[in-house]
């Protein structure tokens, strides 16, 4: 593997392997961007009877939209579109509060059209300050995946081959460059390991609020990045996770979202 040469860590391929867990990662690409295709911001593509979502009053922003076809991710279905909205700037950590982020499955038999975003107008200061157009409307941009691979964070699984790594100055800091060159720098993450900002508890945390399972019945549905026009409090994640039940009957009522910043 040639990311682990750069990083020095040839000699440890069986550690490393015994690892690694497949996900998919996607960047930003200048290609045309056609209609039902993969992308960030924007307006989205949806049905002629589309319903766009509110969360108290406000109308969530279209963060983006994923051509599972184009995107061939071993957890996602194999077409159909897959659509993120959350209302920025919300916070919550209680089920009750879970339609600030929705996830739409539009399956791929329905067809599709580009849908203005709805535009209101929130009084700031009780009116002493111009007022505040929702939702924002983020940068448009096609985005390409590629298949890669994903690590634990250092320090919050209890894998064995992890000691060699935290237990020496010269790995701990090669291991944490490799787990950042496979998927910390990217745009965004299906699947596999998180990219934790500040700790790991991601999908302990969706289990304890959804009420639903344990944390090892829950997975990263998506990781989304400060990139490409998006900046998630002081340069943090957006973090999406689905429990597994739900995402075989391909039910995104509960995703449970978390963000993470510096």
């Amino acid at each position: 593997m040639k990311e682990l040469k750069a990083v020095g860590l040839e000699a440890f391929l069986n550690e490393i392997e015994s690892l690694c867990v497949e996900c998919t990662t996607a960047e930003l690409s200048s290609d045309i961007i056609e209609q039902g295709s993969s992308k960030i911001g924007g307006h989205p593509d949806v049905p002629a009877d589309f319903e766009w979502p509110f969360y108290r009053g406000l109308p969530l922003e279209f963060l983006l939209q994923l051509n599972c076809a184009e995107v061939n991710s071993p957890i996602l279905p194999s077409a159909g579109y897959l659509l993120f909205f959350y209302c920025d700037g919300v916070w919550a950590d209680v089920r009750g509060k879970k339609d600030f982020i929705r996830i739409i499955y539009i399956p791929a038999d329905v067809a599709v059209s580009n849908h203005q975003a709805p535009g209101i107008h929130k009084k700031r200061f009780w009116g002493l300050l111009k007022p505040k157009r929702l939702p924002s409307i983020y940068p448009e941009s096609k985005i390409s995946f590629k298949r890669s691979f994903s690590l634990p964070d250092l320090g919050e699984y209890p894998y064995e081959e992890l000691k060699i790594f935290d237990e020496d100055d010269y790995l701990l800091d090669a291991y944490c460059t490799l787990k950042e060159n496979l998927t910390g720098s990217k745009l965004l993450q299906i699947s596999g390991y998180p990219n934790p900002v500040q700790y790991d508890g991601i999908t302990e945390d969706a289990a304890r609020v959804m009420g639903k399972g344990k944390a090892e019945e829950w997975q990263l549905l998506l990781e989304l990045n400060s990139l490409g026009g998006f900046m998630w409090g002081d340069a943090g994640r957006l973090y999406f996770s689905i429990h597994n039940e739900d995402l075989a009957q391909l039910k995104f009522s509960d995703v449970w979202m978390q963000m993470q910043c510096h």
